[in-house]
């Protein structure tokens, strides 16, 4: 019930005047409160405004690396989209909402992202996007019956996508290197400093 009000809440916000809609979502986006953080980042899957981009590099800065799996951390439940079964954040909640609607973003929102966040000087908000991209892989992909989901895998398969993970590759900061690896596939990989 939860998910299917936040879905059909994000998807009202996409019908109305994006300059009306940003400020509140930005505002939302860095909310305390985890269920209005990851509405936020559901509703700017819907919202068409190059907006969302400087809102989800915003966020991505926020993004913990390592795993924050707190056992006093209540869960959040909402169902994946696409689907009844509801997906369980927890530590990590901004990563894992990215994650899961990534591949609803606008194409043109998408390479944005992809372009800006790969080239931002601070070396976190690039690692955070390889993690969100490797949480899509891993995470944020299958379907109930652990199939990666349609939305996920032409996500996964556009050149801009590896191309980008590919690059990480090279980049002068181990921890871009260890997401954008994990990401690829690559996880038994050496990353050296």
């Amino acid at each position: 019930e939860l998910g299917e009000t936040s879905d059909a809440a994000a998807q009202a916000l996409g019908q109305f005047d994006p300059a009306q809609v940003m400020p509140l979502v930005r505002i939302a986006a860095n909310d305390n409160d985890t269920g209005v953080r990851c509405g936020a980042i559901r509703a700017l899957a819907e919202v068409k405004s190059p907006e969302v981009v400087d809102v989800l590099i915003d966020v991505l800065a926020k993004i913990p690396l390592l795993g924050t799996r707190n056992p006093n951390r209540p869960f959040v439940r909402t169902p994946r989209p696409g689907t009844q079964q509801p997906a369980v954040f927890f530590g990590d909640n901004a990563s894992d909402a990215i994650a899961l609607n990534l591949p609803a973003l606008e194409a043109q929102l998408l390479l944005e992202l992809l372009q800006r966040a790969s080239a931002h000087s601070e070396w976190h908000v690039r690692a955070a996007l390889m993690k969100v991209l490797a949480k899509t892989l891993f995470d944020g992909a299958t379907n109930d019956q652990g199939e990666v989901s349609p939305g996920a895998a032409g996500l996964l398969n556009r050149p801009e996508v590896v191309q980008a993970q590919d690059a990480a590759l090279l980049d002068p900061q181990k921890d871009v290197r260890a997401w954008a690896a994990v990401g690829l596939g690559l996880a038994y990989v050496k990353i050296t400093d």
